[in-house]
């Protein structure tokens, strides 16, 4: 190498730390031209034209290096992150192949292979490639984060979990990890457990709009009606266009009764192009007290033809199409949306799950047990539960009941599955629950009860009646008698 090029590879490398990617790209391409054979310069020129997202180039300027270099593992590496950048992830994996057969322990070559092979599809081999990744390099929270992302895509709930906890644990800034994370503990019903993620991770990244938003989700779960109104509107704060957001603080005005509150939100976004699926979703719940059951059915058919959206959001736009197709007394179509609804959801029935939940409900929830258990020591007469089988009649007696001035039907409710899933941590128990109860103190439950009901009242103030009809319910009176 003559001392000129040396020079003048060094100031390629003086620019590249300054972040002056034009610059260094111009004298690399001067090195190249005059030492055409020299592997290394067309390997900087390569990694620059990378960082400039030139990747065709890129793509080129590995290929001329590996003719004179052919046993370079960073060669055969960043033509594979050229190629998958591309969007040619099969070919990516065959560079990414040769980079390890060159350097086995090369750990961001499994990574980035398992990303190529994620892109096509193939979960199961991209988590084997994450694995080798973790075995070499086991602090990588990304490594951890796109092997959870595999896992997500394998329906494997717990294992995505885990591997997300990993991330955020490694790097609590980690946006992206915090965000999945959060949908992912809001979609396995555990509130409590995303709303304390959030409230550590917002502190840490402040600026995050999504995370706010998500915060609002879990708060309003939780039937936290005030506090999810705050983390939405804190989300508009930081994006105004956030329409999610303000589907949230309609969906919220709506549980609390504030119906043209939450339709003076929603109606806009329906009548132009900006409604999202949340938006569309709540407003379909709306529409039959404002006459515009037409408008939600145009826009949830607008979004069931789009071929892209998933088979998750599918069902969730037929069960809303289906309910106004009966509330319309349109059966025949109501039952065709209903049983594509179902098909798609692909819900799993585990008869011996149920079988032990009920046996420990029973064993819990008996005479002899009820008698030692302390109950509640202040009652209040503000909840009333509405429990049965769904189908039975449940909206009916809400309808009749809420009726009356000091009576508010609150509709569903998660409120009291919350309570269940929270209960063993909230009393300090190692037990799961039901059988956590056995130990319970009074003054456990004077609090959860007093929660219950200050959550109960944000709903309506100043009714004297909330009612909670979630059919199933039943499966916890016997915590209901407590409470």
């Amino acid at each position: 190498m003559s001392s000129e090029v040396g020079v003048d590879k060094a100031r390629v490398m003086e620019l590249v730390q300054a972040r002056r990617f034009e610059d260094a790209k111009g004298v690399c391409k001067g090195i190249c031209a005059r030492a055409p054979g020299d592997a290394e310069a067309w390997f900087l020129l390569g990694a620059i034209h990378g960082q400039l997202e030139e990747f065709a180039e890129a793509e080129s300027c590995c290929r001329k290096a590996l003719r004179i270099e052919p046993a370079h593992a960073g060669l055969y590496y960043n033509l594979g992150i050229a190629l998958l950048r591309q969007g040619r992830p099969n070919e990516a994996v065959g560079s990414f192949e040769q980079a390890i057969r060159l350097n086995p322990a090369y750990a961001d070559a499994y990574h980035d292979m398992g990303n190529a092979l994620q892109a096509q599809g193939r979960h199961e081999e991209a988590l084997g490639r994450y694995r080798e990744a973790l075995r070499l390099c086991p602090d990588a929270a990304m490594v951890h984060y796109n092997a959870a992302k595999a896992n997500r895509s394998l329906e494997r709930w717990d294992e995505a979990i885990s591997g997300l906890e990993h991330a955020v644990r490694l790097k609590p800034d980690f946006a992206e990890a915090c965000a999945d994370l959060a949908e992912l503990l809001i979609y396995r019903y555990r509130y409590d457990d995303a709303a304390g993620l959030l409230e550590r991770s917002i502190p840490l990244l402040p600026a995050n709009a999504d995370l706010h938003f998500k915060l609002g989700v879990a708060y309003g779960e939780r039937g936290e009606l005030g506090q999810a109104l705050q983390a939405y509107e804190r989300t508009l704060e930081l994006d105004p266009d956030h329409v999610d957001a303000k589907s949230g603080i309609a969906g919220t005005r709506m549980l609390q009764g504030d119906y043209s509150g939450a339709y003076e939100i929603l109606g806009p976004l329906i009548s132009g192009d900006g409604a999202g699926v949340s938006a569309i979703l709540t407003f379909s719940h709306l529409a039959h007290r404002f006459g515009c059951e037409a408008d939600a059915v145009s826009a949830l058919d607008r979004y069931l033809a789009d071929p892209a959206v998933s088979e998750r959001t599918r069902s969730k736009l037929l069960f809303a199409r289906a309910s106004i197709r009966d509330r319309r007394h349109e059966y025949d179509e109501a039952f065709r949306c209903y049983e594509e609804a179902n098909r798609l959801r692909r819900a799993h029935f585990d008869r011996d799950l149920l079988v032990r939940t009920i046996e420990a409900l029973r064993t819990v929830y008996n005479k002899d047990t009820l008698s030692r258990i302390p109950r509640a020591g202040d009652p209040n007469p503000l909840p009333v539960f509405i429990v049965g089988m769904p189908r039975s009649g449940t909206t009916l007696v809400e309808q009749v009941l809420a009726s009356h001035s000091q009576i508010f039907g609150a509709g569903e409710l998660h409120a009291i599955q919350n309570i269940v899933l929270a209960l063993p941590r909230e009393i300090g128990s190692s037990l799961p629950y039901p059988y956590c109860m056995e130990g319970v103190r009074q003054e456990a439950l004077d609090r959860i009860a007093g929660a219950h009901c200050v959550t109960l009242a944000g709903l309506s103030p100043g009714a004297a009646r909330v009612i909670d009809k979630m059919p199933m319910n039943f499966m916890h009176l016997g915590l209901l008698d407590l409470l």
